[in-house]
Protein backbone atom coordinates (compact mmCIF):
# COMPACT_ATOMS: atom_id res chain seq x y z
CA UNK A 1 0.00 0.00 0.00
CA UNK A 2 1.60 3.12 -1.00
CA UNK A 3 2.02 6.12 1.73
CA UNK A 4 0.00 9.12 0.60
CA UNK A 5 1.51 11.59 3.63
CA UNK A 6 3.04 11.99 6.62
CA UNK A 7 -0.24 13.01 7.88
CA UNK A 8 -1.62 9.95 6.81
CA UNK A 9 0.17 7.84 7.68
CA UNK A 10 -1.09 6.49 11.26
CA UNK A 11 -4.46 6.11 9.02
CA UNK A 12 -3.24 4.48 5.95
CA UNK A 13 -1.75 1.52 8.24
CA UNK A 14 -5.42 1.20 9.27
CA UNK A 15 -7.07 0.59 6.14
CA UNK A 16 -6.98 -2.73 4.40
CA UNK A 17 -8.59 -2.05 1.13
CA UNK A 18 -6.74 -4.05 -1.76
CA UNK A 19 -5.98 -2.72 -5.30
CA UNK A 20 -5.94 -4.59 -8.28
CA UNK A 21 -2.57 -4.47 -10.34
CA UNK A 22 -2.59 -3.09 -13.75
CA UNK A 23 -0.49 -3.00 -16.82
CA UNK A 24 1.39 -2.11 -20.01
CA UNK A 25 2.21 -4.32 -22.79
CA UNK A 26 0.09 -6.57 -24.02
CA UNK A 27 -0.06 -9.07 -27.65
CA UNK A 28 2.51 -8.23 -30.19
CA UNK A 29 5.13 -6.45 -27.20
CA UNK A 30 7.42 -9.16 -26.49
CA UNK A 31 9.57 -6.65 -24.49
CA UNK A 32 9.14 -4.92 -21.38
CA UNK A 33 10.90 -1.56 -20.48
CA UNK A 34 12.87 -2.63 -17.37
CA UNK A 35 12.16 0.39 -14.66
CA UNK A 36 14.89 1.58 -12.25
CA UNK A 37 12.79 1.27 -9.10
CA UNK A 38 9.83 -1.26 -8.73
CA UNK A 39 7.39 0.02 -5.91
CA UNK A 40 4.74 -2.52 -4.60
CA UNK A 41 1.85 -3.23 -6.90
CA UNK A 42 -0.96 -1.05 -6.86
CA UNK A 43 -4.10 -2.65 -6.10
CA UNK A 44 -8.49 -2.12 -5.83
CA UNK A 45 -10.38 -3.56 -3.21
CA UNK A 46 -10.95 -7.29 -3.46
CA UNK A 47 -14.76 -7.69 -4.08
CA UNK A 48 -16.92 -10.10 -1.69
CA UNK A 49 -16.42 -13.83 -2.95
CA UNK A 50 -19.63 -14.44 -5.19
CA UNK A 51 -20.52 -17.87 -6.42
CA UNK A 52 -20.98 -17.35 -10.44
CA UNK A 53 -22.32 -20.11 -12.17
CA UNK A 54 -20.51 -20.96 -15.24
CA UNK A 55 -23.46 -20.78 -17.90
CA UNK A 56 -25.33 -17.72 -17.99
CA UNK A 57 -23.84 -16.61 -14.35
CA UNK A 58 -24.99 -13.09 -14.77
CA UNK A 59 -28.40 -13.62 -15.67
CA UNK A 60 -29.87 -11.45 -18.47
CA UNK A 61 -27.85 -8.85 -19.43
CA UNK A 62 -28.71 -6.01 -21.10
CA UNK A 63 -30.22 -5.60 -24.26
CA UNK A 64 -27.66 -4.41 -27.05
CA UNK A 65 -29.35 -1.76 -29.02
CA UNK A 66 -28.81 -1.57 -33.29
CA UNK A 67 -29.38 1.57 -34.84
CA UNK A 68 -31.04 1.22 -38.38
CA UNK A 69 -28.46 1.15 -41.08
CA UNK A 70 -28.74 2.47 -44.83
CA UNK A 71 -25.63 1.31 -46.16
CA UNK A 72 -25.17 -1.29 -48.71
CA UNK A 73 -21.89 -3.64 -47.38
CA UNK A 74 -20.48 -6.22 -49.49
CA UNK A 75 -18.17 -8.92 -47.71
CA UNK A 76 -14.99 -10.04 -49.61
CA UNK A 77 -13.63 -11.85 -47.16
CA UNK A 78 -14.95 -15.28 -45.63
CA UNK A 79 -15.75 -15.23 -42.10
CA UNK A 80 -13.82 -17.00 -39.89
CA UNK A 81 -15.48 -19.95 -37.80
CA UNK A 82 -17.57 -18.56 -34.72
CA UNK A 83 -18.25 -20.96 -31.56
CA UNK A 84 -21.50 -21.97 -30.41
CA UNK A 85 -20.73 -20.45 -26.44
CA UNK A 86 -18.88 -17.46 -25.48
CA UNK A 87 -17.59 -16.39 -22.51
CA UNK A 88 -18.31 -12.72 -21.37
CA UNK A 89 -16.18 -11.09 -18.88
CA UNK A 90 -18.13 -8.79 -16.03
CA UNK A 91 -15.15 -6.15 -14.73
CA UNK A 92 -14.55 -5.88 -11.39
CA UNK A 93 -15.60 -2.30 -9.48
CA UNK A 94 -12.95 -0.29 -7.40
CA UNK A 95 -15.08 0.21 -4.78
CA UNK A 96 -14.44 -1.02 -1.08
CA UNK A 97 -17.11 -3.88 0.05
CA UNK A 98 -19.32 -3.06 3.48
CA UNK A 99 -16.43 -4.87 5.65
CA UNK A 100 -13.47 -2.89 4.00
CA UNK A 101 -15.70 0.06 4.11
CA UNK A 102 -16.64 -0.45 7.84
CA UNK A 103 -12.76 -0.73 8.12
CA UNK A 104 -12.29 2.82 6.60
CA UNK A 105 -14.60 4.75 8.45
CA UNK A 106 -13.59 3.43 11.96
CA UNK A 107 -10.07 4.86 11.05
CA UNK A 108 -11.29 7.90 10.27
CA UNK A 109 -13.31 8.47 13.64
CA UNK A 110 -16.65 8.25 10.99
CA UNK A 111 -19.81 6.92 13.48
CA UNK A 112 -20.69 3.31 12.59
CA UNK A 113 -24.28 4.10 12.77
CA UNK A 114 -24.12 6.54 9.69
CA UNK A 115 -23.26 3.34 7.87
CA UNK A 116 -25.99 1.01 8.70
CA UNK A 117 -26.70 -2.54 8.14
CA UNK A 118 -25.18 -4.01 4.12
CA UNK A 119 -24.29 -0.54 3.19
CA UNK A 120 -23.03 -0.08 -0.26
CA UNK A 121 -20.27 2.19 -1.54
CA UNK A 122 -21.53 4.15 -4.87
CA UNK A 123 -18.30 6.15 -4.78
CA UNK A 124 -14.50 6.83 -3.43
CA UNK A 125 -12.17 9.45 -4.25
CA UNK A 126 -8.86 9.94 -2.97
CA UNK A 127 -6.07 12.56 -3.37
CA UNK A 128 -2.66 12.89 -2.33
CA UNK A 129 1.09 13.99 -3.58
CA UNK A 130 4.08 11.72 -4.17
CA UNK A 131 7.73 12.59 -3.38
CA UNK A 132 8.51 13.72 -6.81
CA UNK A 133 5.61 16.74 -6.64
CA UNK A 134 3.10 14.67 -8.38
CA UNK A 135 -0.61 15.19 -7.66
CA UNK A 136 -2.52 11.89 -7.63
CA UNK A 137 -6.11 11.49 -7.56
CA UNK A 138 -7.89 7.64 -7.49
CA UNK A 139 -11.66 7.29 -8.55
CA UNK A 140 -13.30 4.38 -7.32
CA UNK A 141 -16.60 4.76 -8.97
CA UNK A 142 -15.01 4.26 -12.31
CA UNK A 143 -11.86 2.55 -11.29
CA UNK A 144 -9.16 4.92 -12.70
CA UNK A 145 -6.20 6.83 -11.52
CA UNK A 146 -5.36 10.69 -12.46
CA UNK A 147 -1.87 12.20 -11.47
CA UNK A 148 0.31 15.41 -13.19
CA UNK A 149 2.83 17.72 -12.10
CA UNK A 150 2.69 20.93 -13.23
CA UNK A 151 6.36 21.89 -12.97
CA UNK A 152 7.46 19.36 -15.26
CA UNK A 153 5.85 21.23 -18.57
CA UNK A 154 8.00 24.11 -19.84
CA UNK A 155 7.36 25.14 -23.13
CA UNK A 156 4.22 25.34 -25.24
CA UNK A 157 5.63 23.90 -28.96
CA UNK A 158 8.92 23.05 -30.10
CA UNK A 159 10.66 23.25 -33.47
CA UNK A 160 11.23 19.59 -33.79
CA UNK A 161 9.58 16.27 -33.30
CA UNK A 162 11.42 13.40 -30.47
CA UNK A 163 11.94 10.36 -31.62
CA UNK A 164 8.90 8.43 -30.59
CA UNK A 165 10.49 5.29 -29.11
CA UNK A 166 11.67 7.59 -26.51
CA UNK A 167 8.53 8.93 -25.71
CA UNK A 168 7.04 5.42 -25.29
CA UNK A 169 9.65 4.21 -23.23
CA UNK A 170 9.69 6.90 -20.53
CA UNK A 171 5.92 6.70 -20.62
CA UNK A 172 6.11 2.92 -19.98
CA UNK A 173 8.66 3.14 -17.49
CA UNK A 174 7.04 6.35 -15.20
CA UNK A 175 4.01 3.60 -14.96
CA UNK A 176 6.19 0.15 -14.82
CA UNK A 177 8.00 2.16 -11.50
CA UNK A 178 5.07 2.44 -10.02
CA UNK A 179 4.43 -0.92 -9.44
CA UNK A 180 2.15 -1.06 -12.26
CA UNK A 181 2.60 -4.55 -14.34
CA UNK A 182 2.15 -5.79 -17.86
CA UNK A 183 -0.91 -7.75 -18.49
CA UNK A 184 -3.78 -5.47 -19.74
CA UNK A 185 -2.45 -3.08 -22.04
CA UNK A 186 -0.55 -3.72 -25.59
CA UNK A 187 2.68 -1.23 -26.60
CA UNK A 188 1.60 2.22 -26.56
CA UNK A 189 1.45 4.16 -29.42
CA UNK A 190 1.62 8.54 -30.55
CA UNK A 191 -1.71 9.44 -31.09
CA UNK A 192 -2.11 12.11 -32.52
CA UNK A 193 0.58 11.35 -34.56
CA UNK A 194 2.11 14.62 -35.43
CA UNK A 195 5.26 13.47 -37.02
CA UNK A 196 2.60 11.80 -39.24
CA UNK A 197 0.81 14.16 -40.30
CA UNK A 198 3.55 16.91 -41.11
CA UNK A 199 5.38 14.73 -42.77
CA UNK A 200 3.33 13.12 -45.30
CA UNK A 201 1.03 16.20 -45.59
CA UNK A 202 4.28 18.94 -46.31
CA UNK A 203 6.46 16.82 -48.23
CA UNK A 204 3.49 14.90 -50.30
CA UNK A 205 1.39 17.13 -50.87
CA UNK A 206 3.38 20.69 -50.93
CA UNK A 207 1.44 22.21 -47.73
CA UNK A 208 3.40 24.24 -44.91
CA UNK A 209 2.10 26.23 -41.86
CA UNK A 210 1.23 29.44 -42.11
CA UNK A 211 0.99 32.25 -39.09
CA UNK A 212 -2.88 30.62 -38.17
CA UNK A 213 -1.58 27.10 -38.25
CA UNK A 214 1.04 27.95 -35.76
CA UNK A 215 -1.43 29.89 -33.42
CA UNK A 216 -3.63 26.83 -33.57
CA UNK A 217 -0.75 24.62 -32.57
CA UNK A 218 0.19 26.90 -29.51
CA UNK A 219 -3.56 26.74 -28.58
CA UNK A 220 -3.66 22.84 -28.52
CA UNK A 221 0.01 23.25 -27.13
CA UNK A 222 -1.68 24.93 -24.12
CA UNK A 223 -4.64 22.40 -23.18
CA UNK A 224 -4.30 21.45 -19.86
CA UNK A 225 -6.98 17.96 -21.81
CA UNK A 226 -5.51 14.96 -21.91
CA UNK A 227 -6.98 14.49 -25.24
CA UNK A 228 -4.82 16.82 -26.65
CA UNK A 229 -6.45 18.39 -30.12
CA UNK A 230 -5.78 16.98 -33.91
CA UNK A 231 -3.14 18.18 -36.17
CA UNK A 232 -5.04 21.56 -37.95
CA UNK A 233 -5.18 22.33 -42.04
CA UNK A 234 -2.44 22.83 -43.71
CA UNK A 235 -2.05 25.39 -46.47
CA UNK A 236 -1.33 25.26 -49.91
CA UNK A 237 2.72 26.25 -49.92
CA UNK A 238 2.58 27.37 -53.33
CA UNK A 239 -0.76 30.05 -52.33
CA UNK A 240 0.35 30.99 -48.76
CA UNK A 241 3.25 32.75 -46.05
CA UNK A 242 4.94 29.83 -44.84
CA UNK A 243 6.23 29.78 -41.53
CA UNK A 244 9.15 27.74 -39.52
CA UNK A 245 7.15 24.56 -38.29
CA UNK A 246 6.23 24.25 -34.43
CA UNK A 247 4.40 20.84 -32.84
CA UNK A 248 2.99 21.21 -29.07
CA UNK A 249 6.00 20.09 -26.59
CA UNK A 250 4.03 17.31 -24.92
CA UNK A 251 3.00 14.07 -26.56
CA UNK A 252 0.12 12.03 -25.61
CA UNK A 253 1.46 7.99 -25.65
CA UNK A 254 -2.12 5.76 -25.67
CA UNK A 255 -1.84 1.83 -24.63
CA UNK A 256 -4.87 0.16 -25.76
CA UNK A 257 -6.88 -2.20 -23.17
CA UNK A 258 -5.89 -5.64 -23.87
CA UNK A 259 -8.61 -8.14 -21.84
CA UNK A 260 -7.99 -11.72 -22.52
CA UNK A 261 -5.38 -11.10 -25.40
CA UNK A 262 -7.96 -9.19 -27.41
CA UNK A 263 -8.83 -5.77 -27.51
CA UNK A 264 -11.41 -3.91 -26.79
CA UNK A 265 -13.78 -1.79 -29.17
CA UNK A 266 -16.45 0.54 -28.79
CA UNK A 267 -19.73 0.61 -31.01
CA UNK A 268 -17.78 2.48 -34.01
CA UNK A 269 -15.12 0.06 -33.79
CA UNK A 270 -12.56 2.25 -32.25
CA UNK A 271 -10.30 0.66 -29.64
CA UNK A 272 -10.62 1.87 -25.88
CA UNK A 273 -7.41 3.34 -25.05
CA UNK A 274 -7.11 2.64 -20.57
CA UNK A 275 -4.02 4.65 -20.31
CA UNK A 276 -2.72 7.82 -21.60
CA UNK A 277 0.48 9.00 -20.85
CA UNK A 278 1.36 12.72 -21.87
CA UNK A 279 5.14 13.29 -21.82
CA UNK A 280 7.38 16.78 -21.74
CA UNK A 281 8.97 16.43 -25.20
CA UNK A 282 12.07 18.43 -24.65
CA UNK A 283 12.63 17.69 -21.24
CA UNK A 284 11.27 13.67 -22.07
CA UNK A 285 9.71 14.14 -18.33
CA UNK A 286 6.34 12.52 -17.54
CA UNK A 287 3.66 15.83 -17.09
CA UNK A 288 0.36 13.82 -16.39
CA UNK A 289 -2.02 10.88 -16.93
CA UNK A 290 -4.82 9.18 -16.60
CA UNK A 291 -5.37 5.02 -16.08
CA UNK A 292 -8.14 2.78 -16.11
CA UNK A 293 -7.37 -0.06 -13.56
CA UNK A 294 -8.15 -3.47 -14.42
CA UNK A 295 -8.20 -6.71 -12.24
CA UNK A 296 -9.14 -10.32 -13.08
CA UNK A 297 -12.85 -10.03 -14.36
CA UNK A 298 -15.47 -12.38 -13.23
CA UNK A 299 -16.43 -15.00 -16.16
CA UNK A 300 -19.58 -17.04 -17.65
CA UNK A 301 -20.51 -18.48 -20.58
CA UNK A 302 -23.86 -17.71 -23.03
CA UNK A 303 -24.95 -18.63 -25.83
CA UNK A 304 -23.51 -17.14 -29.65
CA UNK A 305 -24.80 -16.38 -32.95
CA UNK A 306 -23.86 -18.22 -35.42
CA UNK A 307 -21.84 -17.44 -38.80
CA UNK A 308 -25.09 -16.96 -40.69
CA UNK A 309 -26.57 -14.50 -38.17
CA UNK A 310 -23.48 -12.88 -37.95
CA UNK A 311 -23.64 -12.27 -41.86
CA UNK A 312 -26.99 -10.99 -41.84
CA UNK A 313 -25.82 -8.16 -39.09
CA UNK A 314 -22.89 -7.48 -40.89
CA UNK A 315 -25.08 -6.27 -43.72
CA UNK A 316 -27.61 -4.75 -41.38
CA UNK A 317 -24.61 -2.50 -40.22
CA UNK A 318 -23.73 -3.79 -37.07
CA UNK A 319 -23.71 -1.09 -34.79
CA UNK A 320 -22.19 1.35 -36.85
CA UNK A 321 -25.94 3.12 -38.37
CA UNK A 322 -23.55 3.50 -41.10
CA UNK A 323 -25.19 4.74 -44.87
CA UNK A 324 -22.94 4.88 -48.32
CA UNK A 325 -21.46 2.28 -50.11
CA UNK A 326 -19.23 -0.30 -47.72
CA UNK A 327 -16.87 -2.75 -48.69
CA UNK A 328 -15.32 -4.98 -45.91
CA UNK A 329 -12.55 -6.90 -46.55
CA UNK A 330 -10.96 -8.27 -42.53
CA UNK A 331 -12.39 -9.56 -39.69
CA UNK A 332 -11.13 -9.92 -36.26
CA UNK A 333 -12.47 -11.27 -33.07
CA UNK A 334 -12.12 -8.49 -30.01
CA UNK A 335 -14.21 -7.82 -27.25
CA UNK A 336 -17.18 -5.24 -27.21
CA UNK A 337 -17.69 -2.77 -24.09
CA UNK A 338 -21.49 -3.11 -22.67
CA UNK A 339 -22.49 -1.17 -19.65
CA UNK A 340 -25.37 -1.56 -17.87
CA UNK A 341 -27.04 1.76 -15.97
CA UNK A 342 -30.07 -0.12 -14.97
CA UNK A 343 -29.25 -0.59 -11.08
CA UNK A 344 -27.41 1.39 -8.29
CA UNK A 345 -23.70 0.42 -9.50
CA UNK A 346 -22.73 0.48 -13.21
CA UNK A 347 -21.76 -2.88 -14.34
CA UNK A 348 -19.47 -3.09 -17.22
CA UNK A 349 -19.60 -6.04 -19.80
CA UNK A 350 -17.15 -7.31 -21.95
CA UNK A 351 -18.88 -9.65 -24.68
CA UNK A 352 -16.65 -11.18 -27.49
CA UNK A 353 -18.14 -9.52 -30.87
CA UNK A 354 -17.10 -9.12 -34.57
CA UNK A 355 -14.60 -6.72 -35.62
CA UNK A 356 -15.22 -5.93 -39.65
CA UNK A 357 -12.76 -3.39 -41.12
CA UNK A 358 -13.34 -2.21 -44.86
CA UNK A 359 -13.31 1.24 -46.68
CA UNK A 360 -16.63 3.14 -47.26
CA UNK A 361 -16.87 4.87 -50.49
CA UNK A 362 -17.42 8.59 -49.47
CA UNK A 363 -19.61 11.43 -52.03
CA UNK A 364 -17.01 12.43 -53.83
CA UNK A 365 -15.38 9.03 -54.15
CA UNK A 366 -12.64 9.05 -52.13
CA UNK A 367 -12.09 5.58 -50.14
CA UNK A 368 -11.92 6.22 -46.14
CA UNK A 369 -11.24 3.20 -43.47
CA UNK A 370 -14.65 1.85 -42.06
CA UNK A 371 -15.54 -0.52 -39.11
CA UNK A 372 -18.30 -2.33 -38.02
CA UNK A 373 -18.99 -3.98 -34.53
CA UNK A 374 -20.96 -7.09 -34.42
CA UNK A 375 -21.63 -8.64 -30.44
CA UNK A 376 -21.61 -12.41 -30.78
CA UNK A 377 -24.28 -12.59 -28.37
CA UNK A 378 -27.16 -14.38 -28.62
CA UNK A 379 -30.58 -12.25 -27.79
Amino acid sequence: MTTFGYTLAMIIRKITVFFTVLALSGAGCSQEVTAPKIAEPFSNPVSENTEISLSQGFGELPKIEYPKSSASITLEKELPKLPKVITVLRLQKGLPNDIEMRQITRALAVPAATLGDFSVVSEANLAWIDKDGYKWSYHGGDNTLEFWNDTNSKLLTVSDLRVYDELVNTATSFILAKGIKSSYYRKGIILPDWGMWWYTSAQLLNRCMTRETVNSIRAIGASVSLVVGQPPQLASAANSICVPPEFPARQVVRFRTLMDERDVVKNDGSYLYGAEIVVDSPENKVVSGKITLYSDPDRSDYPSIDNAKAIEMLKAGGLSGASGEITLDDFELVLYRLEDNSSTLTETYLIPALLAKGKRKGPDGSLQDFKIVVPLLAQ
